[in-house]
């Protein structure tokens, strides 16, 4: 069995025939169209933003109209509310790995560390490619073939350009 990402902590795999992530494995021959999403802002946020701002243009009207104390008061408000939407917008937007799977969609994979995302999807698009290489092949793959592609997933991980595949031309 051909590997193309391990990470037993977490309990995420890829092989040339499925991928298991958090207990659950799936069949690469019957996921179909992979896709990425993210997760919407949270609605809050705009509101947060929003409201912010408008206190923050109050505070010269409140100095004028009303003094000092009220102005004091607007800018209290227009710091907390921004530092509220500062908060709600830095927690960090998940990274979601979704396919079709016996006609419905289901999630596969999701971290907030597109790093990770990234080398799982990789592997995810090997492990796809091993499997239509092998099956269009002209016979069974050999050791041959199974070498290669190891060399290739580690020159991908790598960095190095593939022939024919990576390189812009």
């Amino acid at each position: 069995m051909i590997v193309f990402f391990d990470d037993p902590g977490d309990g995420v795999r890829v092989t040339a025939d499925t991928i298991t992530t958090g207990g659950r494995s799936w069949p690469l021959g019957e996921l179909g169209t992979p896709r990425t999403t993210r997760p919407p802002l949270p609605r809050a946020l705009p509101r947060l933003v929003s409201l912010s701002l408008l206190a923050a243009f109050a505070v010269p009207v409140a100095w004028i109209a009303a003094g000092a104390r009220a102005a004091a008061v607007v800018l209290c408000a227009a710091v907390v509310l921004l530092a509220a939407a500062l908060l709600v917008a830095r927690r960090p937007r998940a990274w979601e790995l979704w396919a079709d799977h016996r006609g419905a969609a289901v999630k596969i994979f999701s971290t907030t560390d597109p790093g990770r995302y990234g080398r799982v999807a990789r592997a995810l698009v090997r492990a796809s490619d091993w499997r239509v290489l092998a099956d269009d092949g002209p016979g069974p793959v050999d050791d041959d073939h199974v070498d290669l592609d190891r060399r290739l997933a580690q020159d991908c991980d790598r960095g190095t350009p593939r022939p024919g595949r990576d390189q812009v031309t």
